[in-house]
């Protein structure tokens, strides 16, 4: 199998803050624009809709104003397709491992309600509507997501020498993304403890993009798992 003999920083640093500027907006500026625009404007605006506009907006700057990124970053996975596979193969599999340990310890805790209440809420909008989810969550999502986190925040801390520091960054800040609105819809702060489920594919999907040297690897790992996960939610 062919493999780089040494994976270089790819991300400039005007690359790197322009992810991490807009990060803030995806997290935070997004979702409460979302959530008043039928307050100010009086157009409805479905939770399906809601969802496809909030990846499709943050889609639409991540291959604008990281194209070159973007473009870079895909040459190794050209390159060196087969360990790039190789590389998501053996992600998801580490995946699996450390999402058991953190499972059961969550049972442990928690008892048998221990599944973040987003996975509900994906999969009435999965029921809802799947034809416009189903892209969102395997597509858009993947794109955005790694752009940024993996991208601009653990690709920018690697390209500064500070590796260990964007592991920690990217992972804990990937957790938070994903619960940190728990608090504010009816569930208390000690909901942020959801969190904890998604710290494996943080930490996974970063040393998939380490191991691999290309972003497009970490995409395609978060596709898959975000379209398995998709079908199990579909079947509960």
């Amino acid at each position: 199998m062919k493999m780089p003999e040494q994976i270089e920083p790819q991300l400039t640093r005007r690359e790197a803050w322009l992810g991490r500027c807009y990060l803030p907006v995806h997290i935070f500026v997004l979702p409460l624009l979302l959530a008043i625009f039928p307050r100010v404007t009086g157009i409805p605006l479905s939770p399906v809709r809601s969802n496809v506009l909030y990846y499709a907006i943050s889609a639409v700057y991540v291959l604008v104003c990281m194209a070159p990124f973007l473009r870079r970053t895909l040459e190794p996975f050209c390159e060196y397709p087969g360990w790039c596979v190789w590389s998501a193969v053996s992600g998801y599999f580490l995946y699996i491992f450390f999402s058991w340990i953190v499972s059961l310890a969550a049972v442990l805790l928690a008892g048998e309600n221990a599944s973040p209440p987003g996975n509900a809420v994906i999969a009435e909008l999965l029921r809802a509507n799947p034809r416009a989810i189903f892209p969102v969550v395997a597509l858009l999502a993947p794109l955005v997501e790694e752009t940024l986190f993996r991208g601009a925040l653990f690709g920018g801390a690697l390209a500064g020498g500070r590796r260990i520091t964007g592991y920690v960054v990217s992972t804990v800040l990937f957790a938070l993304y994903h619960v940190w609105q728990l608090p504010f819809t009816g569930y208390g702060w000690g909901a942020l403890l959801y969190g904890l489920i998604y710290l494996p594919a943080g930490l996974v999907l970063a040393r998939t993009y380490e191991m691999s040297g290309s972003l497009w690897t970490s995409m395609l790992l978060h596709a898959v798992i975000n379209t398995l996960s998709m079908l199990v939610l579909l079947r509960m």
